[in-house]
This record gives C-alpha cells, structure tokens and sequence, in this order.
C-alpha cells in the first residue's frame, strides 16, 4: 500500500493562500511575484507546482500578477534538494537583478 495525499491540491492551497495575502479579489493588482518551487529530484515538486500554477496562470496571463524576473517553470524556479540557502541566494539574484528599481516583490 501507498499513501499520499493530494500534492497537486496543495500547491492549490499554497496558491491561494498567496492571493489571500495579497488582498486579491479586493486589492486588483498588478502585483508583482516571483515563484520557488521544490527540489527538481523529488517528483512532488512538480504536482506542487502545477497545482499553484493552475491557479495563478490565468492571473499571470492578464496581467494581475506579474513575474517580473520571468523565470517560470521547474526548471528555473525549483531549489535542488529545497536547501533555504539556495532559495535565499536565488532571492538575493532575483532583488538586485530586477528590484532595484525601487519596485518591490508582492509575494513569494
């Protein structure tokens, strides 16, 4: 026997849960966020992942929320062997290379 519970509708609830802290259907956007996901070697990630994009896509494709580095995907977002270390020296990359501006990350 395995078993699991249901990884995609987690990354539905982290998703949501993301859209409540930033005040959205109320607060309309945009909003600026940058997306981190699992280790790529642990297939759950990608079931994380898909379940919060299948929420977020439609946001992202008009324009509410906005990934204002434009990394998308597994393979540029995911945190190999979810170390925090690495997830906070990508963050570092991610604010000098494309918040300097003075604009700021919404949420994570």
């Amino acid at each position: 026997y395995y078993t699991t519970f249901d990884n995609f509708g987690v990354g539905v609830i982290q998703a949501k849960s993301l859209l409540k802290g930033l005040g959205y259907p109320e607060n309309k956007g945009p909003f600026n966020i940058e997306l981190f996901g699992g280790s790529p070697d642990d297939n759950n990630a990608f079931f994380f992942y898909d379940g919060a994009m299948s929420v977020l896509q439609p946001l992202i494709d008009d324009k509410t929320l906005v990934v204002k580095s434009g990394q998308m995907g597994m393979d540029k977002v995911g945190t190999l062997r979810w170390l925090a270390a690495t997830a906070q020296a990508r963050m570092d990359n991610l604010l000098s290379a494309n918040y300097s501006d003075g604009s700021r990350v919404d949420g994570v």
